[in-house]
């Protein structure tokens, strides 16, 4: 009769275990297609990871970059069930504001990178140099803008 006790007992551990570590999101570190590209209704939705080919930021401070069809990349490093949440973005000239907040949710302390893809502002040359203000984390400058890479804020 113990070892039928000790299996129940091993097996409502397993479930127990299985049910918290459930998540709503994909557990790899790599960002789902919406990274590079998603629809706009789901654009700003920050994803899990780097975009394809982008080396991580050891200081863990923001960047961004111009996705290789012309969208903005803003990367910000945080909780990974809770990532930073990117606004109404808006621009003057060359200058894009990107107003970020705190997630929704419970923060975890697994910091790592999120990416938020975003159309450019109407009248945002893509082909000229581009100001990213990444909230109060940063600003970044795009000088010239590269498709596929991403400029980081300097440290603090």
């Amino acid at each position: 009769m113990p070892v039928l006790r000790i299996g129940a007992l091993i097996c409502a551990v397993v479930l127990a275990v299985a049910g918290c570590s459930s998540d709503s999101q994909p557990s790899s570190s790599e960002p789902s297609a919406s990274a590079d590209g998603g629809s706009p209704a789901d654009a700003a939705t920050p994803v899990r990871g780097l975009p394809d080919g982008v080396d991580g930021n050891t200081l863990g401070t923001p960047g961004a970059g111009l996705s290789p069809d012309g969208r903005l990349w803003v990367v910000t490093y945080g909780s990974g069930s809770s990532p930073m949440a990117v606004g109404e973005v808006t621009a003057e000239g060359q200058t894009v504001d990107v107003p970020l907040s705190m997630g929704d949710g419970s923060a975890t302390m697994d910091l790592m990178p999120s990416t938020s893809t975003i159309d450019l502002p109407d009248g945002v040359d893509p082909a000229e140099t581009i100001s990213v203000v990444l909230g109060e984390l940063g600003i970044v400058s795009l000088d010239p803008p590269t498709p596929g890479q991403v400029v980081w804020a300097p440290a603090p």
